[in-house]
């Protein structure tokens, strides 16, 4: 029998480096919907945002119990998906209703 103390574990060099590559996925696509509203001080930003987040991910996987590590980490995700993606949307139809009243 599996002792109980190997239920709790480091993640392993797969699930790290898959973790780091979805961060990176949403970095990338959420600064692409930025560049949509041509504003290059927010991609900065956020792209600034996501590089903390992403590198404190990374020390959070080699020093906290992944037991932990994993709530913290879907709490921040699902932070990260609702308010910023809203947020995202917002500004597009913001910039949307701006020019289509121009034009």
């Amino acid at each position: 029998m599996a002792s109980p103390k190997s239920e709790t574990f480091f993640m392993d060099e797969f699930d790290r480096s898959f973790a780091i590559a979805w961060t990176y996925k949403f970095v990338v696509f959420f600064s692409f919907t930025v560049a949509n509203t041509a504003n290059i001080n927010i991609i900065s930003i956020y792209i600034t945002i996501f590089n903390v987040i992403v590198n404190i991910s990374i020390y959070a996987i080699y020093i906290v119990n992944i037991s932990i590590y994993n709530i913290i980490y879907n709490i921040i995700v699902y932070i990260i998906f609702n308010v910023f993606n809203f947020h995202a949307k917002s500004l597009l139809i913001k910039i949307r209703r701006k020019y289509s009243q121009k034009y």
